[in-house]
């Protein structure tokens, strides 16, 4: 959905990723610790890049997996992916935010170009 409302707004979505609390979580039947909640997100965040770099994925993670998973769009050509902002205080949750956020807004932080993020994973 993140690719269609991206084309749709013509390249002006922004994301905000947070990666869940017990409460909200616990809504779902997931039972996390605060730290792995962390992981989980870097590993989605590791799916949403490749995706959005236009390839095909196969992929079985801790959290995650996936088989032959692609966009239904041609985002490599003609759907830049939208920024994603990351803020964390915690240092696991900002080691996070350094590898698969293309603004960091923690203190310190400076803005890194898409093509640095993306070669980064």
């Amino acid at each position: 959905m993140a690719a269609t409302f991206q084309e749709f707004a013509r390249g002006r979505l922004l994301i905000n990723v947070v990666s869940g609390d017990a409460k909200m979580l616990g809504a779902y039947g997931m039972m996390l610790p605060h730290d792995e909640r962390y992981d989980m997100a870097d590993e989605y965040l590791h799916l949403w890049h490749r995706l959005f770099a236009g390839e095909s994925v196969t992929y079985q993670g801790k959290y995650f997996s996936t088989d032959g998973a692609k966009l239904a769009l041609p985002v490599g050509e003609s759907i830049a992916p939208p920024p994603l902002p990351g803020s964390e205080a915690l240092p696991t949750g900002r080691w996070m935010s350094r590898q698969n956020m293309s603004i960091p807004i923690f203190p310190g932080a400076k803005r890194r170009s898409r093509s640095r993020a993306r070669s980064r994973r």
